[in-house]
């Protein structure tokens, strides 16, 4: 009796580990194949929720739209090809992604739409490892509330549609981390973002028109970013001949930090206003390289329409070879700086400025610790007569052809 009890002991064991194993199968995601002269969008219609969508390599002249939990996996970029002129007309996006969570899109090429990639209203969404080329407007937009990764991708040759408007990735009242992307010859913007949060790291971002990165704010409501880590140079002026801007900040909250920020045809960092506001931190720009820009390397501006000046604090960075000045802060912004090396600013003619390491208007304030400022063509430090301008006994001021000092 005893052994017959065992025996059915160890049966009531197998079942309930072949049970266990059913049961763990039954809930992998199922996988669609999608073969090449079929429909896309028919299978995203048929799946389930969480399933996983794979497309055969060729070409599919579609545009889509998902609305439901799933992996959209293309064979590779090259090889499966997403085009959405169609749709340009009727003003639809190569793939739309909206009101749902939890979607990947991988492994293709995506060109010619409108928008390539939009995403409204949907959260999760992982844009990775995709060329995106030659969206009409923006090849990827998300938008309200939106939140997700953008990572690994190609993004290129985004073209006009109207002034202002051939955007890389455009961010509107989102959240989303942007990293090891390629983001380059956008028409209008490389990254352009609005009342959004981002962590925007690792990229490259080149030949840009307007600027590489564009942060903004929607009436007062502030983006807060932090852009750590990329490359960003060589942003093209426009069709006027103005811009050409590295990293732009207007009414916003961000760091930038160990970049590379250099030879964009006008000014390496600007701040409209950023870091002014009412209990906001200062915009924190540290330990960057910053150099050979073609109007000068960092500059702090007054917003105008809000008459918020910009406050920011400048640690550990190598400013070298800009046009016209190294630093350069206007009207009552406001600079602590300490620990740089502003070195070799070459003279624009004129009043862009003689080549100074720094140069403080009338107005503005600044307090200078620890740095090394040398070898400038014009004077080391511009507006000593001004009484906001501290200058420490701890810097380093030589070999500057215009002087030390200046008033």
């Amino acid at each position: 009796m005893k052994s017959r009890m065992i025996g059915l002991l160890a049966v009531g064991l197998v079942l309930v580990g072949l049970t266990g194993t059913l049961g763990l199968r039954a809930q992998e995601p199922p996988t669609i194949q999608v073969a090449a002269g079929q429909s896309i969008q028919a299978a995203i219609n048929a799946a389930p929720a969480g399933a996983i969508i794979e497309v055969a390599e060729g070409t599919f002249t579609e545009n889509l739209a998902i609305s439901k939990s799933l992996t959209l996996k293309g064979a590779g970029p090259g090889k499966t090809i997403l085009d959405g002129r169609l749709g340009v007309a009727a003003r639809r996006p190569t793939i739309r992604v909206s009101g749902t969570q939890k979607v990947t899109i991988t492994g293709f090429t995506i060109q010619d739409g409108r928008r390539n990639i939009e995403v409204d209203n949907a959260q999760e969404v992982v844009v990775v490892g995709n060329q995106i080329l030659r969206g009409v407007r923006q090849n990827i937009l998300y938008n309200n509330k939106a939140t997700g990764e953008i990572r690994e991708n190609e993004i290129l040759d985004a073209r006009l549609e109207e002034p202002g408007l051939g955007r890389g990735i455009n961010v509107v009242n989102s959240e989303v981390k942007i990293i090891k992307n390629k983001i380059a010859r956008s028409a209008a913007f490389g990254i352009i973002l609005f009342a959004s949060k981002a962590e925007i790291r690792e990229n490259i971002l080149e030949e840009n028109v307007i600027s590489n990165i564009f942060v903004n704010h929607i009436e007062g409501e502030p983006s807060r970013v932090q852009i750590i880590g990329n490359t960003i140079s060589s942003a093209r002026p426009d069709a006027q001949g103005r811009f050409g801007r590295g990293i732009e900040v207007v009414l916003s909250q961000a760091v930038i930090a160990n970049n590379t920020i250099r030879q964009n045809a006008q000014i390496g960092v600007i701040t409209f206003g950023a870091g002014g506001g009412q209990d906001e931190p200062p915009v924190e720009i540290r330990e960057n390289t910053i150099q050979e820009n073609g109007l000068w390397g960092v500059v702090l501006v007054v917003e105008s329409d809000f008459g918020i000046p910009s406050k920011a604090v400048l640690v550990g960075n190598t400013i070298t070879g800009n046009l016209g000045a190294g630093v350069y802060v206007l009207e009552q912004s406001e600079l602590q700086a300490s620990k740089n090396r502003v070195a070799d600013q070459k003279d624009a003619g004129g009043d862009r400025g003689a080549g100074d390491g720094f140069w403080f208007q009338a107005g503005s304030k600044g307090n200078l610790e620890e740095n090394t400022i040398e070898n400038n063509a014009g004077c080391g430090v511009r507006g000593t007569n001004n009484p906001n301008v501290v200058i420490g006994a701890n810097n380093t001021i030589q070999n500057n052809a215009g002087g030390n000092t200046c008033p």
